[in-house]
């Protein structure tokens, strides 16, 4: 996760989570569905609110797996779209401590975006819970499907 040594970009340790959960290494547990994932989850131990598996499938990204995060309490939930590997980590009311490239508002929600070279991560955090959705591509792009996804779930809870 997300160091505190100042000297070390936040970014580097969250993309060093986003390689290890995308690789399919030993701790990668496989699963198509949300249920699936969530009920490995806590098999493993993860507190429920963390044990989440969000669906980005309205956004064209499908499930394949995750991990437990070692070390701070908190999964990697992992996604493919177009034959890339996407990341969600979620962890229990973490902060990154770097300067974000660009930041939004939406519904209240505050959404950081950091770009590293050909990778982006967007954080945002809600519900005791902070999450940090990375991947390839611009950061425009990622962000847009987060502040889609707050928007598409402030409306369904208030439909």
């Amino acid at each position: 996760a997300a160091t505190s040594d100042p000297a070390v970009p936040a970014e580097a340790a969250l993309l060093a989570v986003h390689d290890a959960a995308a690789a399919d290494g030993p701790a990668f547990i496989e699963a198509t569905t949300g249920a699936e994932l969530v009920a490995a989850f806590s098999a493993r131990g993860v507190a429920p609110r963390l044990a989440k598996a969000p669906d980005l499938s309205k956004w064209g990204y499908t499930l394949v797996g995750g991990m437990v995060s070692e070390g701070r309490p908190g999964v990697a939930v992992v996604y493919e779209k177009d034959g890339q590997r996407y990341v969600c980590q979620i962890y229990g009311g973490m902060r990154t401590h770097s300067r974000p490239d660009a930041v939004q508002r939406e519904g209240g929600v505050v959404v950081r975006g950091f770009q590293q070279g050909d990778r982006a991560i967007v954080e945002w955090s809600a519900g005791g819970r902070t999450c940090l959705f990375s991947g390839p591509g611009e950061l425009s792009g990622l962000m847009a499907v987060i502040t889609d996804r707050i928007r598409a779930g402030r409306a369904a809870r208030r439909g």
